[in-house]
Order: C-alpha cells, then sequence, then structure tokens
C-alpha cells in the first residue's frame, strides 16, 4: 500500500454534520424573523443550497452571489418578505456557531493525524469555517487550512488545487491522498489535480459519472486503515 505524506481532508459531510448544522442554523435565523420553519420548509431550503453550490462548483456562481440567491429563491418559493440579505446575515452566523461533528469524526481526526498530517480543503465561506473548528476544537489536529473563498479559486478547479500545493512547497500532488464525500467537489477536484483520492460513503451510493476515486470506504476505520500502508 502506498504510503502518503498528508492528507487533503474535506470538511461538511466529511468531518462536520452538515445537514444538523445547516438545519441548525435556518430554524434559527427564521425564528429570529418569526417564522416558524417546518420540516418541508427545511428540506427545500437544503435542496436549494445544493443546488446553489453545485452551481458555484461549475464557476456559474460566485460564493458571495451564492450566499443572498439561495435565501432569494427560498422566500420566492414560500412567498415571503423577508429580506434575503438579512437572512443571510442571522443564518451565516448561526450556521458559524453550529459546529456539530458526525459520529466518530473527533477521535478519528486524532488518530488520522498521528498517520500524516492533515489539511482542511473547503468551499464553505471563510468565517463560518474558521469559527466552527475553532469551537469544536479540532484545530489541533490540523497542519493547514484551505478555504476558497480566501483562496479565490473553490474545488474542483485545478487554481485551487495548485495553491493548495505553492503553500506546501514540500509536498507535491503525489504525495497526497483527498478524503471527502463529494464526487463532483472531492473527488473530481483530486483527479483534476493528478491526487489520489478516497471516496467517503458512508450511505454505500452508487458511484455514478466518469469521476473514479482511487479508493472508496464507507467509515472512518477503513481510512485510518489505509493511511496506515505498510505500518
Amino acid at each position: 500500500m502506498k504510503q502518503y505524506l498528508a492528507v487533503l481532508l474535506d470538511a461538511d459531510d466529511t468531518i462536520f454534520d452538515f445537514a444538523a448544522c445547516e438545519r441548525k442554523a435556518l430554524i434559527e435565523a427564521l425564528d429570529a424573523s418569526g417564522v416558524y420553519c417546518t420540516p418541508e420548509m427545511a428540506a427545500d431550503y437544503a435542496a436549494i443550497n445544493r443546488c446553489c453550490w453545485k452551481a458555484m462548483e461549475r464557476g456559474e456562481m460566485t460564493v458571495s452571489r451564492l450566499r443572498v440567491a439561495r435565501f432569494e429563491r427560498f422566500c420566492r418559493r414560500y412567498g415571503m418578505t423577508l429580506d434575503p440579505a438579512r437572512l443571510t446575515e442571522v443564518y451565516g452566523t448561526r450556521l458559524a456557531g453550529a459546529h456539530i461533528l458526525l459520529p466518530g469524526a473527533r477521535e478519528f481526526l486524532r488518530q488520522a493525524s498521528a498517520l500524516a498530517p492533515l489539511y482542511l480543503t473547503t468551499n464553505g465561506i471563510a468565517a463560518v469555517q474558521r469559527q466552527r473548528v475553532a469551537d469544536a476544537g479540532i484545530g489541533t489536529h490540523l497542519s493547514g487550512i484551505f478555504i476558497s473563498e480566501e483562496i479565490g479559486h473553490s474545488k474542483p478547479s485545478s487554481a485551487y488545487y495548485d495553491a493548495v500545493f505553492a503553500a506546501l512547497p514540500g509536498l507535491s500532488a503525489a504525495d497526497c491522498i483527498a478524503f471527502g464525500d463529494s464526487l463532483t467537489s472531492d473527488i473530481a477536484g483530486a483527479a483534476g489535480a493528478g491526487v489520489d483520492s478516497c471516496w467517503y460513503n458512508p450511505q454505500g451510493l452508487l458511484l455514478q459519472g466518469d469521476v473514479q476515486p482511487t479508493y472508496t470506504v464507507s467509515c472512518y476505520a477503513d481510512f485510518l486503515s489505509l493511511l496506515g500502508g505498510g505500518q
């Protein structure tokens, strides 16, 4: 088994329970505007949000536009006269304070960081991601954080990975493995950059499209075994 010198680690739905964080932030943001968030509303917002992030990955929308566009669409969907810009502000604050980790993630980070340096690579909003990492107390396990909003490019673009490796002169693409849940972001981005990848697929989803991960695992333990190499 190949020995990797570093891990390019995704954040949301790989370490953080994004669905839980998103739902909590949305409920609190709507509550602050006097609106009760039903389960249907939460599901609709999640779908709209995913759609906007996919558009951003394709280069069709900037992060700054995404932040407001998702609430514009959500408000239109429910005929609400709330100010999308204000919702964006409150939601961002509440999301930054939501740092719910996936089960086993904290122990995984502790064990993985003992095997190889971990570099968090995320398309999330910088202020949100940095606060969540700090509040969750996981920063000590990370050797660095690369956020698309700060870099000026997002996964899966090659420019994003160029910036990452420019900041890590001692490492090359061949030295690293990307670990994440998104085929279109983490796995496709790694493939384009010449980085081996491991698709985190705890739900047992079918592999679709042309993107082929180097490895697929359904649990943290399997990735830790992969990282251990010949040890």
